[in-house]
């Protein structure tokens, strides 16, 4: 994955993905090469109580890096858990990919809403859920995201569009915020 980012011409950005467990020390060695941070209980079978994403996220907050997190339905992988999380760590942006754990998940709009160190990333949930999280959070918290390859990256430029977004806030979505949280504007 590095040599394509490497590759792109800095269109596309190396993260880190770590599994708690194990990459603590791998991450903190080798952050300087990333550019962000992702974890996956889905992947890796964590909670995001664990002593190992506590320690993730402190190398997190010394290299500036946001953090991408997936959340799911079962406790201690909840948004409910990762504004718990954020509220550990204040000093590090949260990202919740795909607006929460089913595409569907206002109820962990709401709780994020109120965590201002978390964001969103819409990839993956239905167009009328993204609306509601540039209502509950703000356009200045929410991400465009492909999903690819899993999703065909015309499908969520298409959703996008369909947001019906003012200029300033689709200017927001679909770069403005992905290119702050990467230290790029």
């Amino acid at each position: 994955m590095r040599r394509a980012c490497e590759a792109s011409g800095g269109r596309l950005v190396p993260f880190f993905f770590a599994d708690p467990c194990r990459d603590a020390d791998a991450y903190a060695a080798a952050a300087s090469r990333f550019r962000g941070l992702e974890i996956s209980p889905a992947v890796h079978g964590f909670r995001l109580d664990e002593p190992g994403v506590d320690a993730l996220a402190e190398t997190a907050a010394v290299t500036g890096h946001p953090v991408y997190v997936v959340c799911l339905g079962r406790p201690g992988t909840r948004a409910v858990d990762l504004a718990a999380l954020a509220g550990r760590h204040p000093a590090v942006t949260f990202v919740s990919g795909h607006c929460g754990h089913t595409g569907l998940d206002a109820s962990g709009l709401n709780v994020l809403a109120g965590v201002p160190n978390t964001c969103v990333e819409i990839s993956g949930c239905y167009t009328a859920v993204a609306r509601l999280a540039v209502a509950r959070l703000g356009a200045a918290r929410v991400l465009f995201g492909t999903e690819h390859p899993l999703q065909h990256p015309s499908v969520e430029v298409a959703k996008l569009r369909h947001l019906g977004l003012p200029p300033a806030d689709l200017a927001l979505v679909a770069s403005g915020n992905a290119l702050r949280l990467l230290g790029e504007s």
